[in-house]
Order: C-alpha cells, then structure tokens, then sequence
C-alpha cells in the first residue's frame, strides 16, 4: 500500500494551516433539513435554493444520506428542484459537484447552471448508457461522458469542471487556446473534452433539474437521492476533487470543512506533515497505488489512504488513533501466536 509514513512524533508537531482552494466556493447545500421547502447556503453567500413544485411533504433524508442528511427526488412524476440566482460575478469557469445514488433511466439532470431565461446552459446528467455526462447547450450540444456507471443505487461522487482559456479576449473558443470540460467519479478524472462552443456566464442554479429563468419546475428531472452539492466559481484541482470525495466517503467531511485545505496543505508540505479532517489524523505518504484520486483501504482497517498524485504515489494515509491502533497491534500479535502453535 504505502511504504512511508511520519512517526508519530512527527504527526503530532506539525499541523498546517489551510491552504487556499483553487477557488471560491459560490452555493453549498448540505441536505440536512428535516422540513420545509428550502435547502440552506453554508457557502456564507445566503443563495438558498427554493424548491420549485413543491411537493405537500417535502422529501428530507435526514440520516439518509452519505454525509448526514440528504434529498430524495421523485423524478417526472414531481418536476421538483431547488433553484437560486447566483452571483452575477461567477464568469465562465466552475465547478459543480455532489454525491448522487440513484438507479434512474433516461435524461436525469442533476444540477444545472443557466443563463437567465435562454437555453444557454451546461449541467450535469445521468442518462443512458448509465453514465454522467458534462453537457453544455450553447448553439447545440456537446458532451463529455464518465466510464463508470453511476445508477446502480449507490453513493458516487460526481463533479464537473468548466476550463475557459480566453487568451485572445473575444469570448470565442480560438485554436491554441486551451478550454475544455472535465468529468470525474468518485474523486477521479475519467474524460476531457475540447470547449467547443462559446462562453457562459451563468445566473441561476438549479439541483435536481434544469432549472432556466423563471421556471416553476424542474426539465428533465432527476430520480434519487442528492447530497452535499457545491458551486465554486473557478477550477478545483484534481487534488481538491480527490480530498473532497476521499474524505467525504472515509471521515464525513462535507465539501466545505477546512480540513480539506489542511490535508491537502499537509500533503503539499510533504513528509512529517499531517493534519486532522472529521475527528481522524491524516499524514503524507509516498508509495501508493493508484491514479489521483484513487482510494484504498478502511478505517476500521487502519489503512485508508487517497492518491493525490498518481505519478509519483504521493498522497495521504490514515494514522489510527490510539485504541485502533492497539486493537491492530493486539490483533497482529495473536494472528502471529496463532500461526507459531499451529
């Protein structure tokens, strides 16, 4: 699995501070309401999503969900979303993710970004063949697919990247530049797409659905179950999007905790450093398996570790904490006297 890891004195001396994300994060919506008709902004940003055709009984998670509570959508046969008007500062670049379980057919949209009442917008959907696909609708579409199926009821995380290079300042896509859409699962990049179409600046979010200017319900509307949805208004790293699904699926930390900034800073810091993310001591390693963003290993095991670096095996390792550790060691030791007076 990994062949380094800082003592446990070194563990202990060094915890870094955050490091800065990539970019801001615009509309974050946990799903932990119990009620109601309006999933809250933690982002600090108050774009509260509205639920749109809501239902009489709202359909909360509250321990449903991978990360405390979630929402359940009903699909066609309810056209609900929550939906807000974002920031009329967000440009063309971004970022969506959450994690999403659902066994849906069709074109099942997920979440959204519209430009006011057009058809000009970019989202992200499920649809066959089982995949999640990057979709943007400027003058036609084109789209960017995942290799893994997504709608075999279990928790995925899926995020989106939108990458504008402008550098001939005409708000065209102009050979040489470099602007693309990237898909990943579970923490993972699996395709790229030239930008092919020109850009977007977004003023309505939508969850759930493709919600477009003052639209009472949801387009092609999703079926399952979502949580832990996130807007940033420019490019997450890839290293960013691995912590995110890493610790969110290891330790329970939602996309917006500032332990991700301090692992992530501790991994850039490199060996000796660590930091704590949902209660559990993360520290660099070297040697891993995997491409960025691969995961191995459990907790409970004592061995959970996220490839932040495919290239060279770098990332991050779970250092147990005390009474795990010496449930493993106590474990190890009667494995070994087991196997001497056999």
């Amino acid at each position: 699995m990994f062949n380094h890891l800082a003592t446990a004195a070194a563990t202990s001396a060094i915890l870094l501070a955050g490091a800065s994300v990539d970019a801001s994060l615009v509309v974050h919506y946990t799903f932990d309401e119990t009620s109601g008709s309006t999933a809250a902004d933690s982002a600090g940003v108050a774009q509260d999503g509205a639920l749109l055709n809501a239902p009489t009984t709202p359909h909360w998670q509250p321990s449903g969900g991978i990360i405390g509570g979630a929402y359940s959508f009903a699909g066609s046969s309810e056209n609900s979303a929550f939906s807000a008007n974002v920031s009329t500062n967000t440009g063309p670049n971004g970022t969506l993710a959450a994690w999403l379980n659902t066994n849906g057919s069709g074109n099942n949209v997920a979440f959204s970004l519209a430009v006011g009442g057009s058809q000009f917008s970019q989202y992200i959907e499920v649809s066959a063949p089982s995949t999640a696909r990057l979709k943007k609708r400027n003058g036609g579409d084109s789209t960017v697919a995942s290799t893994t199926s997504v709608d075999d009821n279990n928790w995925h995380h899926v995020a989106g990247v939108f990458v504008w290079d402008d550098a001939n300042g005409n708000g065209q896509v102009d050979v040489g530049e470099n602007s693309e859409r990237r898909i990943y699962v579970n923490g993972i990049l699996e395709s790229t797409q030239a930008e092919t179409r020109s850009r977007i600046n977004p003023s309505r979010i939508g969850v759930g659905g493709l919600v477009r200017g003052n639209n009472s319900s949801a387009n092609d509307p999703f079926t399952g179950l979502i949580d832990d949805f996130g807007y940033w208004d420019d490019v997450v790293s890839d290293q960013m999007i691995a912590l995110i699904h890493g610790l969110g699926r290891f330790s329970g930390v939602d996309l917006g905790d500032s332990a991700i900034d301090d692992v992530l800073a501790a991994w850039q810091a490199g060996a000796g450093n660590s930091a704590t993310a949902g209660g559990e001591m993360w520290v660099y390693a070297d040697g891993l398996t995997g491409v960025t963003g691969a995961i191995g290993g459990s907790v409970i095991g004592g061995n959970a570790f996220i490839v932040l670096d495919g290239n060279t095996g770098a990332g991050v390792a779970l250092i147990p904490e005390p009474a795990s550790l010496a449930l493993l060691v106590l474990g190890g030791l009667a494995a070994f006297g087991w196997r001497r007076n056999d």
